[in-house]
């Protein structure tokens, strides 16, 4: 067996774990609690769930993660807000719901809207994890799954890979 210790992505997708670990349990506290419901209703805004399509900005063509990722693609997304773009910041991409999806700070800081680490194993286990908090905002996700990870998922894994590796390799 090859040794990972060293590899990138072996790297990036053990950390992606650990921090999994913490947020999950903090996010099924927060998330079954009714306020957070209730907040969530308020806001309103920005919801997107489920694989959704992001297209690059003109800036995005020669950037060092975004650059040779195809113009639109799909990705998954969970949220249901946005944000302002700091001072300085290049603005990479956006979606039909929320112009600001992703974007770059200087060389090597990036914040992204969508969520290229949630591969199809990750968007499973979200289901299950979350299914009382998914099924109570969607609650016909669970008969939408496969249908939309048979068109989607293959492309949002390739791509959430490619901009991991991209990221990693400029730092």
């Amino acid at each position: 067996m090859a040794d990972k210790s060293n590899d990138p992505v072996a790297m990036w997708q053990n950390m992606i774990g650990e921090m999994e670990k913490g947020f999950n349990s903090f996010a099924n506290q927060a998330m079954s609690s009714p306020e957070f419901s209730k907040v969530m209703n308020q806001v309103g805004g920005a919801s997107e769930f489920g694989w959704h399509g992001v297209t690059l900005t003109d800036e995005a063509k020669t950037d060092a993660v975004l650059g040779a990722m195809p113009v639109a693609f799909p990705i998954f997304q969970w949220h249901d807000d946005t944000f302002t773009l700091p001072p300085s910041a290049v603005r990479l991409a956006s979606s039909m719901v929320a112009e600001n999806q992703a974007f770059r700070l200087g060389r090597a800081v990036y914040a992204f809207q969508f969520h290229f680490e949630a591969d199809r194993a990750v968007v499973d286990y979200w289901t299950t994890a979350f299914a009382d908090t998914v099924t109570a905002r969607w609650p016909d996700w669970p008969e939408r799954l496969p249908a939309e990870a048979a068109r989607n998922a293959a492309m949002a894994d390739q791509s959430g890979l490619a901009i991991a590796r991209a990221w990693v390799a400029t730092i």
